[in-house]
C-alpha cells in the first residue's frame, strides 16, 4: 500500500530546489559521512583529495571472528573508520560493526550484531547508522551507535533485511529494508516517521530538496522517487533490468547502474546499463548498454560519469549524452564503486588489482596488488578516501589502508 499523496510542488520549484541542493553540496557537514560513498555524487572522496598514482600499504586490520568478510564499504569521519563485517560458521551467521583508528589501524571499538552486515555505515552528528542482514534474512534491524564509544543509541526493527546503506538528511534517516520497502525514522530517537511499502529496496537512497530517490531490483524493477516529507510516491520509472546502483544526482538528472547476475557471478546472458532520468519526472533522457552488469553506484566527476562493470573495465561516460569517452582495464570483474579525485579515478577489480587512471584520458597512472598485501580474497567493498589515505575491505575480513608514496 502506498502512502497517501499530498499536494505537490510545481515543476519549476522542483528544478530550482534541486539545483540549489547541488550548489550547496546537499548540506554535507565537515567530518560527516551521511550516505553511501560520502556525497550525492558517490565519489567516495567527499573531501576532494587528490588520488596519488603511486600507492603503498599503510596498515592492514584483521579483527577476530568466524570467517569474517568485509563487503561493507568504509566510512571515514575524522580520525575514525567505520565498517560492517559479516561472519559465518556451520551453524550461525552474525556480524559486527567496527571502528578503527585511521592513523594506526588499531581497533577502537566493536559492536556485535545478530545478523551479518553488508550495509555500509553513515556517520552524522556523532552517530553511526547501519543495517544488518543479507537477502535471505528477515527480522533485521537498523542500529544507531555513538560514534565515539560504540554504545547503542537506538534500534529499529524491520520485517526483512537491510542491505541498504542508510542516508541521513535534516535529522532523518532513510533506508531500504528489502521486502519491507523504504523507511524514514527520526535520527535522534529512531522513531518511525513514514513507511513506503510498495517496492523491494536494497540500494542506498539519496535525499535532496524534499525528494528521495531509490530503486528496486525485484518484483517490478524500477527507479522510484518519493516525497521526503511523507513518503508519497512522486514518480516511478519501470526498467527492464534490476536496479542495483544507488542513485547519483547531478543538477536535475539522476543516474542509476543496472544489471543482471549478482556480485559473485555473471548471468548466463549478461546485461548491464546506465540510465539517466529527469530528477523531477523520471523521464528517460538516455541509456547506455554494457557487456555485463553495473552492480553498484556510478560516480560523477564534473561532466563525466565513472562506471565500474562486471566485464572487468572502468568506463568514463559523457554525463550529458551517455557516450563512452574511454575505458580502462581493471583486471577482473568490477563490483565496487570507483573513487574519484580531481584528476584521477581509482578502481578495484574483484581479484584485488587497484588501478589509478587519468580522468581525462583513462591512461593507467599506477597499480597496486591488494591481494598481495591482504592475502587471497575478493574485493567487493567500495574504497573511501580521507585523511590522506584510501581504505577498502576484503572478503577475508581485512580492512586495508594505502597512501601515496
Amino acid at each position: 500500500m502506498r502512502p497517501r499523496m499530498t499536494h505537490e510542488t510545481t515543476h519549476r520549484s522542483w528544478i530550482a530546489a534541486l539545483v540549489a541542493a547541488v550548489l550547496v553540496g546537499g548540506g554535507l557537514a565537515a567530518g560527516d559521512w551521511p550516505l553511501f560513498r560520502g556525497d550525492s555524487k558517490r565519489t567516495g572522496n567527499p573531501g576532494g583529495a587528490a588520488v596519488p598514482a603511486a600507492l603503498e600499504k599503510e596498515w592492514v586490520f584483521l579483527g577476530e571472528g568466524r570467517k569474517p568478510s568485509v563487503d561493507s564499504s568504509p566510512a571515514i569521519a575524522g580520525d575514525a573508520i567505520y565498517v560492517g563485517v559479516a561472519e559465518q560458521s556451520v551453524f550461525r551467521r552474525s556480524g559486527r560493526v567496527v571502528c578503527i583508528d585511521a592513523a594506526s589501524g588499531a581497533l577502537k571499538w566493536e559492536r556485535k550484531t545478530a545478523k551479518p552486515v553488508f550495509s555500509s555505515p553513515a556517520v552524522a552528528d556523532g552517530r553511526v547508522f547501519i543495517g544488518e542482514g543479507y537477502h535471505q534474512d528477515t527480522g533485521c534491524k537498523v542500529i544507531c551507535l555513538d560514534a565515539a564509544t560504540g554504545e547503542d543509541r537506538w534500534e529499529f526493527a524491520t520485517g526483512s533485511h537491510v542491505e541498504s546503506s542508510p542516508a541521513v538528511h535534516d535529522g532523518r534517516v532513510y533506508f531500504g529494508a528489502g521486502d519491507d520497502g523504504l523507511h524514514c525514522v527520526d535520527a535522534a530517537s529512531g522513531k518511525a516517521i513514514w513507511h513506503f511499502e510498495d517496492a523491494h529496496v536494497d540500494i542506498s537512497p539519496l535525499v535532496a530538496s524534499g525528494l528521495v530517490f531509490a530503486g528496486t531490483g525485484y518484483g517490478g524493477t524500477a527507479a522510484i522517487c518519493l516525497s521526503a516529507r511523507d513518503g508519497s510516491e512522486r514518480w516511478r520509472s519501470p526498467i527492464d533490468l534490476p536496479v542495483w546502483g544507488s542513485p547519483v544526482l547531478v543538477g536535475t538528472r539522476v543516474y542509476y547502474g543496472l544489471g543482471n547476475g549478482n556480485l559473485i557471478a555473471s548471468d548466463e546472458e549478461p546485461r548491464g546499463r546506465v540510465v539517466c532520468l529527469a530528477a523531477t519526472s523520471g523521464k528517460k533522457l538516455w541509456s547506455r548498454d554494457f557487456p555485463d552488469a553495473v552492480h553498484t553506484a556510478v560516480a560523477a566527476a564534473g561532466r563525466t560519469l565513472l562506471v565500474g562493470c562486471r566485464d572487468g573495465h572502468l568506463y568514463a561516460l559523457d554525463a550529458a549524452k551517455g557516450d563512452i569517452e574511454w575505458k580502462c582495464e581493471a583486471g577482473s570483474p568490477v563490483v565496487a564503486s570507483p573513487l574519484v579525485g580531481p584528476r584521477a579515478a581509482l578502481v578495484i577489480g574483484s581479484a584485488g588489482k587497484l588501478t589509478v587512471a587519468s580522468l581525462a584520458s583513462g591512461e593507467v597512472l599506477g597499480t597496486l596488488d591488494l591481494a598481495a598485501i591482504a592475502g587471497d580474497a575478493q574485493f567487493r567493498s567500495s574504497p573511501a578516501a580521507g585523511g590522506g589515505r584510501i581504505v577498502t575491505g576484503a572478503s577475508n575480513g581485512s580492512v586495508i589502508a594505502v597512501r601515496g608514496r
